[in-house]
């Protein structure tokens, strides 16, 4: 038996379980449904007040988020620093709501609200400190997010923080080019 037939029994074996583990004790459930407005009512909100004369350059920081946020994602639940009990599907790992809604949704505000730099990171820290300090425990709390040592909330904010900052510089940059 080789290594690859060995991971594919694996994944099949992760499957099956994955599946019944989500419809026992995710579908349908209080959380699930959080989840499920939180990756919807970002997008009407930001359809509702994005300002439209900017919208290439809002698309393009949201576009940049979602890969940002779930490739980290995707490392952090790969290396078991965190995790989600509570998920929309079973076959997404990941953090559907937030590396697709809420991140995406919230940068793109803070790149429209805060042109100037100064404000931008000013706003960026306050934002990480209520995504780390704030709403990262109400999600531990309702059971919708795990973390394990060495991951912390603090980490979270120092992540946060570098993350926005380069998603912006980079999109700005890309925008540089294209023009």
């Amino acid at each position: 038996m080789t290594a690859h037939h060995d991971l594919e029994k694996a994944k099949e074996i992760l499957k099956i379980v994955s599946t019944n583990d989500w419809l026992a004790h995710s579908l349908g459930t209080w959380q699930w449904w959080l989840l499920l407005v939180s990756s919807i009512v970002p997008w009407i909100l930001w359809w509702k007040y994005a300002d439209k004369e900017r919208g290439r350059e809002l698309i393009i920081v949201g576009l940049i988020t979602m890969v940002v946020t779930d490739t980290l994602d995707s490392l952090g639940t790969f290396f078991n620093l965190w995790g989600y009990p509570i998920k929309i599907t079973p076959v997404i790992i990941q953090y559907l709501p937030a590396d697709f809604a809420v991140f995406p949704v919230t940068f793109m505000f803070l790149c429209q609200f805060y042109r100037k730099w100064s404000t931008f990171l000013a706003a960026t820290v306050v934002v990480a400190a209520i995504f780390s300090y704030v709403l990262e425990p109400l999600f531990v709390y309702m059971h919708t997010y795990y973390y394990n040592a060495p991951w912390n909330h603090t980490l979270s904010f120092i992540g946060f923080i570098i993350t926005i900052a380069m998603i912006r510089l980079g999109a700005y940059q890309l925008l540089k080019r294209l023009k």
